[in-house]
């Protein structure tokens, strides 16, 4: 016998909603109730691991510690909307798709339609759209979120003392494929059916090379329905290009999506994603009326998010001799990171590692400036440029970006390993709630001493 992945739950238990419109629906009443605001902060709230006895370990394995902060994640307002609209979509979205009601069963099994009106056709899902900068933690919200609504399927066996026999996949989060079709879009999701069940009922089926896109396009409909798939979520939204004939297409099934299925969609893009939406496009931002969230980064290092943010990271030290953060070490971090959220905590944890592996232990502002100025010089333009001027190079941030991280990693051997163990903790978080990586092997090249990716990784973060 198979053993179950941690991202099914075999074992629902169904909560009684207190909206009665919402009541006697399994698909509603097996997922996480929604939270209150104090309870959202809770929840959406990533605090890494920390003991201050830690402090006592050898510097040798206690200069990977820091990079635990990679898990971070300190909620804003915009996140508590983002929260709560996901819920109120994937929540409406399975009103009218109840399997044991007669709408449906209408929807799941294309029965004739009754001459009264179709709620599921009159009333769409919504479709939104998160953007920002790389590095803002859009990606982290919409995972930390999805960790919220519970596990990404759910396997139904009796509800109210009937059989119920179903396989809810609650949702699907995957990226733009490089080949950016519509067969190669729909291909993605349709293959990570059969990861997201542990079976294999569907791969076949879109296998095919003289398969038509509108087969493609039926066949996953038809796991739409089969599986009551509640949210879908797109990420790298911004490598669609306007200029691609494909777009369109890829659009267009969307709107379809959300339109005739019921199915809540969620974008996720940088500011390149934006091209897409514009008036001069045939989809303007009319096509996400599900809501235009932009993740800003803070205007200044007075911001109060950012002072708050700033001064929670501060607490996780584990440097033999820390010392309490101040408004000049605020405004440091502020002016090597322009306020993005994955710059700052790389600073924070590069600048401990370099404190404990030269026996300093202490980080102080001479050391984050030192630090800044050696292994982040790929980034030093591209955050010069965005200090000049934000909205002017907004759009080309996202490559200049990512290929100074990789010039980072390039030239510094403990840049490419924080950079490895960060991926590969990313990847058995993802496990947790899905989101499985089938086109890469977590690296197990030699990191400290004897030690692989892998095994340093376990000690790390104790996973």
């Amino acid at each position: 016998m198979k053993p179950i992945p941690i991202h099914i739950n075999d074992n629902p238990t169904y909560t009684k909603p207190p909206i009665e419109e919402f009541q006697g629906n399994p698909l509603i009443e097996s997922l996480n109730p929604p939270a209150n605001k104090k309870e959202i902060s809770k929840l959406l709230l990533r605090l890494p691991k920390f003991d201050p006895e830690e402090r006592t370990i050898p510097s040798s394995y206690r200069m990977f510690l820091p990079i635990r902060l990679s898990n971070f994640l300190y909620p804003t307002k915009d996140h508590y909307e983002i929260y709560r609209m996901i819920y109120i979509q994937i929540f409406t979205g399975y009103l009218y798709r109840n399997p044991i009601t007669p709408a449906g069963q209408r929807f799941l099994y294309d029965y004739p339609q009754a001459p009264t009106i179709n709620p599921v056709r009159h009333q769409p899902s919504r479709i939104m759209f998160i953007t920002g900068l790389s590095g803002i933690g859009k990606t982290a919200l919409i995972r930390s979120i999805l960790r919220c609504l519970g596990k990404a399927v759910i396997r139904h066996i009796n509800y109210q003392g009937h059989p119920f026999t179903e396989s809810q996949i609650v949702y699907l989060m995957r990226n733009v494929p490089s080949q950016k079709t519509l067969k190669a879009f729909v291909r993605e999701y349709g293959e990570a059916t059969d990861e997201l069940l542990n079976e294999k009922l569907y791969a076949k089926s879109f296998k095919g090379s003289n398969t038509s896109k509108s087969e493609f396009s039926s066949q996953f409909r038809k796991i739409i329905k089969a599986h009551h798939l509640g949210l879908l979520i797109i990420d790298d939204f911004h490598n669609l290009s306007v200029s691609d004939r494909n777009c369109n297409e890829i659009l267009s099934e969307i709107f379809k999506f959300r339109e005739e299925m019921q199915l809540p969609v969620i974008l996720i893009g940088t500011y390149k994603a934006d091209k897409i939406f514009t008036k001069e496009f045939s989809t303007n931002r009319r096509f996400i009326e599900g809501g235009f969230y932009d993740l800003e980064r803070p205007s200044s290092s007075k911001n109060k998010f950012w002072r708050n943010l700033c001064k929670h990271t501060w607490k996780y030290q584990w440097v033999k001799k820390p010392i309490p953060i101040d408004d000049k070490i605020i405004d440091t971090l502020y002016k090597f990171s322009q306020g993005i959220t994955g710059i700052m905590l790389n600073l924070f944890i590069l600048s401990q590692i370099e404190a404990i592996y030269r026996e300093i232990e202490t980080v102080d502002v001479s050391l984050l400036t030192k630090v800044y100025k050696i292994k982040f010089k790929p980034l030093h333009r591209i955050l010069d440029i965005l200090e000049k001027d934000h909205d002017k190079y907004k759009h080309d941030f996202d490559d200049l970006y990512l290929k100074g991280w990789q010039k980072m990693a390039e030239q510094d051997p403990l840049v490419n390993s924080v950079q490895e163990l960060q991926k590969q903790n990313n990847q058995k978080k993802d496990l947790e709630i899905g989101i499985i990586d089938t086109e890469s092997n977590l690296n197990k090249k030699s990191c400290n001493k004897g030690y692989t990716i892998n095994e340093l990784h376990d000690k790390v973060f104790g996973e």
